[in-house]
């Protein structure tokens, strides 16, 4: 409604010029953000939110990959099945976004993907295993060094205190948690102790620094994997938020 778009065209009509070097901070009036926090609320009151009763569920292959047969019972009183593929045993990754605030850049990776058998653009990302890291931020660390190459950051929950991830797609189990990270350095490659990427892994991921700008096209243009999409903007909220951006930067999202 009228409503929902003067909130968010007051929130744009906020944002920096281009030509200054200053830090762009958010200037939205908490206003504005409550606003749009009650829009959301008022949808979402709308709908149903009890999750579906399940009936019966059977792995019915795990290997990397994990398969599993759900019945489910449906609002209506009917009974429907689906199949469900996930990967065992957290059903949890994590994904990073690498910021460098000196030079307003952040890290990115072109990495082969296996479904499709093509090379896309992603964040550093993997999965939680327990066995390697004690929680999910430890996790993003790892994965920070053995993808990206860099250590020493901050890093930073993007999800607050959320116990549960952001769905990955309708079918899988997985969730993800987003991470930033502030002002990671480059491995020391004589560094005997550094992280090693998994065997089949090497060769196939090839870092590359960026601007905000060249991240900013190759979201819009369908060149990264949506996850990685979804936690750079909700990163650069954040960075926006902290006042970490300039207003040069800001400016080439807009």
């Amino acid at each position: 409604g009228g409503g929902e778009r003067a909130t968010v065209n007051h929130t744009m009509g906020a944002a920096c010029s281009a030509g200054s070097k200053r830090s762009c901070s958010s200037s939205n009036p908490s206003s504005s953000q409550k606003s749009v926090e009650t829009v959301v609320q008022e949808l979402e009151a709308k709908y149903p939110s009890e999750p579906l009763k399940i009936i019966h569920q059977m792995s019915v292959h795990k290997d990397f990959w994990e398969v599993r047969e759900r019945l489910v019972k449906h609002p209506k009183g009917n009974q429907i099945k689906y199949q469900l593929c996930g990967h065992p045993p957290t059903y949890a990754y994590v994904v990073v976004f690498p910021f460098h605030h000196a030079s307003q850049t952040v890290t990115i990776i072109r990495e082969w993907q296996q479904g499709l058998n093509q090379w896309w653009w992603q964040l550093p990302t993997g999965g939680w295993d327990r066995s390697k890291a004690k929680d999910l931020k430890e996790c993003a660390c790892n994965e920070l060094a053995e993808e990206a190459m860099l250590v020493k950051g901050r890093m930073i929950p993007l999800l607050d205190d959320r116990k549960t991830g952001i769905a990955e797609i309708s079918f899988s189990q997985n969730s993800w948690y987003p991470f930033l990270s502030l002002d990671s350095r480059k491995v020391d490659p004589k560094d005997k102790n550094k992280r090693q990427r998994d065997l089949e892994e090497e060769g196939l991921i090839h870092v590359h620094e960026v601007s905000l700008a060249v991240l900013f096209f190759l979201i819009k243009s369908g060149k990264m994997i949506p996850t990685s999409a979804m936690c750079s903007m909700m990163a650069m909220a954040e960075l926006r938020k902290r006042s970490l951006l300039t207003q040069t930067s800001w400016a080439a999202l807009l």
